[in-house]
């Protein structure tokens, strides 16, 4: 076998890319919403997540001729539960503290994964940070099936991969459906929600939005049973620069059935290409500033910043009496201020330790061959 760089969670341009998707979140949700693409970054975050995931997976079985799900699940819960606590460990009392009411449904929905579906069917009460936990939901509703469907589907990846495609074919003609009943139709609450969450059902639904993350998946698979072939036709500028303006056009076409349909697929496809480019290509210029130190931290934090933003921002609403949002400068200081120094302690003191853990459950080191060879 030859030396190569480990291939691991923090490869330098994903950093990258994760630092441009928490940022557009932030900036989004600190009261920019309607020209920063806040949904774009959590699409480009579940994009990443099923690549990466999958190819450490791939690289698993290969090296090792198998793939241990009691070892995967291990990693996931060292990884994602620790952070989840430290943020409810403050969360709660400071909730409680400015007379904010939290249940313990609430708190379960958060520990089991479920706040997606709690906020489509339930409702979270206003000034509750809970609801920013329906995309890591997403995730494991995803992470809680796959693993066992590639190891079973191991030894024919390539019948994995056809399958994978008629699944992102059937969310889409689902997202259709939802579109038609939901928000042009009857809306009944068994399949569309409770009223005023309607808006999100297409969107937070683990059912009609997990295609974004079947996209890194099957680049992944790509890579590993088709590598020449992907790199022949889809590692060059011109497949770069069209992803680019498929992902523009999603942002600038602003049809109500074309955005609660096919935005995310056609998102999710570019974003793929994208990343593509980014991590084996040759674009110089964008891997230089995706791998500036800067947004490289920011990246790395991205995990526990996705979480306490929200928490921070909730807690000035509250405390300013905002309906929603901020208001004036002090507001945002205090947001962007909050956010970065609980993400960052998050980050130091927790994650990082945490991170020599984790490695201890990896069954082999996972490496990556040179992406030349891909």
């Amino acid at each position: 076998m030859t030396s190569s760089p480990k291939l691991d969670r923090n490869l330098p341009v994903l950093d990258g890319m994760r630092a441009v998707s928490i940022l557009l979140v932030l900036f989004s949700h600190a009261g920019l919403q309607h020209i920063v693409p806040g949904g774009l970054g959590v699409v480009i975050f579940f994009v990443i997540s099923g690549f990466l995931i999958t190819r450490l997976m791939l690289e698993e079985m290969q090296l090792t001729g198998d793939l241990s799900i009691r070892l995967f699940y291990i990693r996931r819960i060292l990884r994602l539960m620790p952070t989840v606590v430290l943020f409810m460990a403050v969360a709660i009392p400071a909730l409680l503290l400015l007379n904010v009411t939290v249940t313990a449904a609430q708190v379960a929905s958060v520990l089991f994964y479920v706040t997606n579906y709690y906020h489509i069917y339930i409702e979270y009460p206003s000034y509750n940070p809970f609801p920013i936990f329906w995309s890591l939901a997403v995730e494991e509703h995803f992470y809680i099936i796959f693993p066992f469907l590639i190891w079973v589907l191991r030894k024919h990846l390539g019948v994995l991969a056809g399958l994978l495609i008629a699944l992102a074919g059937i969310i889409l003609a689902w997202r259709f459906h939802l579109n038609a009943l939901c928000l042009h139709g009857p809306a009944p609450w068994a399949v569309c929600g409770v009223t005023p969450q309607l808006d999100m059902r297409i969107y937070h639904g683990t059912d009609s939005i997990a295609d974004c993350i079947l996209f890194g998946v099957l680049l992944s698979l790509a890579l590993h049973l088709r590598g020449t072939f992907v790199r022949k036709y889809f590692v060059n500028n011109v497949a770069f620069y069209l992803g680019g303006a498929g992902l523009l056009f999603t942002l600038v076409w602003r049809d109500p059935d074309f955005r609660e349909t096919v935005r995310y697929t056609l998102q999710a496809a570019s974003i793929a290409v994208i990343l593509l480019n980014l991590v084996y290509g040759r674009q110089a210029f964008f891997q230089r500033i995706l791998q500036h130190r800067l947004l490289l931290t920011i990246g790395q934090w991205s995990y526990a910043l996705y979480m306490f933003h929200y928490l921070v921002l909730v807690l000035i609403e509250r405390t300013q009496g905002h309906a929603q949002g901020l208001e004036g400068p002090l507001d945002v200081a205090i947001y962007f201020a909050g956010s970065f120094a609980l993400a960052g302690a998050a980050h130091i003191f927790l994650e990082k330790p945490l991170q020599k853990v984790r490695r201890r459950f990896h069954p082999h080191a996972i490496v990556l061959r040179n992406p030349k060879e891909l």
